[in-house]
């Protein structure tokens, strides 16, 4: 057997306190990963927090400008009607006046399939449902609302589209 000698002795001391350097360096930048982690979602709940004051502050000058909005659109509607035109053409856009389409609603399905004929659905193989377009049409023709089902009248609707200035297109708005 070898005796270790001297410097045998200071290299295996050495390499001992070296890796024993190297966790402990390990183990500091562990830490600052974990301080930095820190930062980061600290950073991103602030964030959070000015996003949710900014959503707030929007809203609450938004409801103004809405309310405007619909004051503007209803006179607008309101001039239209008293003249009597269905659509008006103006340098800044375009008011019209048009009527829905009427429209049903299946309020209860299972009333409705159970006194439905065959004139009111469609039949898909393994497969039955309501035809809302035949159903129109039979309330229509027979002026009779089937069970289960709801009538809804179309309307007239105001469409307000406003035109852009850069390229004429317009811009829908209700």
């Amino acid at each position: 057997m070898e005796e270790k000698n001297f410097l045998d002795e200071l290299l295996m001391e050495v390499e001992s306190r070296e890796s024993e350097q190297q966790l402990a360096y390990c183990d500091m930048l562990i830490l600052r990963a974990k301080e930095l982690k820190e930062k980061m979602e600290k950073n991103l709940r602030q964030a959070e927090e000015e996003k949710r004051i900014i959503e707030t502050w929007l809203i609450s000058k938004n409801l103004e400008l809405e309310e405007r909005y619909g004051m503007i659109i209803k006179k607008l509607e309101m001039i239209m009607t008293q003249r009597g035109e269905k659509t008006i053409d103006l340098p800044h856009g375009v008011m019209k006046i048009r009527k829905m389409p009427d429209r049903v609603e299946i309020e209860d399905l299972e009333v409705f399939m159970k006194n439905a004929g065959e004139e009111l659905v469609t039949v898909i193989p393994e497969q039955i449902r309501a035809d809302l377009q035949k159903i129109k049409q039979y309330i229509k023709r027979t002026q009779r609302i089937p069970a289960g089902v709801k009538y809804i009248e179309g309307r007239e609707e105001f469409r307000l589209k406003i035109k852009e200035e850069d390229n004429n297109d317009t811009k829908s708005q209700t």
